[in-house]
């Protein structure tokens, strides 16, 4: 089974399920319970589900940034028409609205003999605090009708929160998805790690050089 690289995204829980609480979001929580860590590059840490569900891509990051406000952080995130030059094998990330609702539609870049991936998601924004939003994606897959190119993931739940944090801005990203291929145990331990890897990496590189 040859690679299928593609996305995405994201993001820590707040739901009690999770073991996350708007007031006291750290790194400690990540390690503890369902989560180990498999990466510590620099200033981003990814870490992998335990017992993950089967098929699926399950991971938790965060990404730490200094020298720049959470406004600018949060500008950049929200721009989602852009969102293809820094998600990792995002290949067209295009905004929706239908009777006030927010939708994101994406497709993902697989490897041959794989189909492209899409994917649609619901979009909630919710403002924590000054110092702290929360950006959660939903999959509503009936949204658009289905094409031939591409297979569409039906499965997908994604959370990132912003928050300030003394003299930097924490992103913390949590992602559930169900890739819609059959894949080895060691295949999606490797996508596990560099998906949410590679797409930190990429935004920091962007966010910095679009100041």
């Amino acid at each position: 089974m040859r690679k299928l690289l593609f996305l995405f995204c994201f993001i820590i829980c707040l739901e009690p399920n999770f073991g996350f609480q708007d007031e006291n979001i750290n790194d400690d929580l990540f390690s503890k319970n369902q989560y180990f860590l498999v990466k510590n590059h620099e200033n981003i840490k990814v870490y992998n589900k335990i017992k993950p569900k089967r098929g699926y891509i399950e991971y938790k990051a965060s990404i730490i940034l200094f020298n720049i406000k959470i406004c600018e952080v949060i500008d950049f995130f929200m721009d989602y028409s852009n969102h293809h030059h820094w998600v990792y094998n995002c290949l067209k990330s295009q905004l929706l609205k239908k009777d006030g609702n927010t939708f994101l539609y994406q497709v993902i870049k697989s490897q041959w003999p794989f189909k492209k991936r899409d994917y649609i998601l619901q979009l909630q924004h919710k403002k924590i605090n000054e110092d702290c939003i929360v950006m959660i994606f939903s999959s509503r897959p009936s949204f658009l009708p289905e094409t031939r190119e591409h297979v569409r993931i039906r499965e997908f739940e994604s959370q990132w929160i912003v928050k300030k944090e003394r003299s930097y801005v924490k992103i913390l990203v949590y992602s559930s998805f169900d890739p819609e291929v059959p894949m080895s145990t060691f295949l999606m331990k490797n996508y596990s790690k560099t998906i949410p890897l590679k797409t930190l990496v990429n935004l920091e590189q962007l966010l910095l050089a679009s100041k």
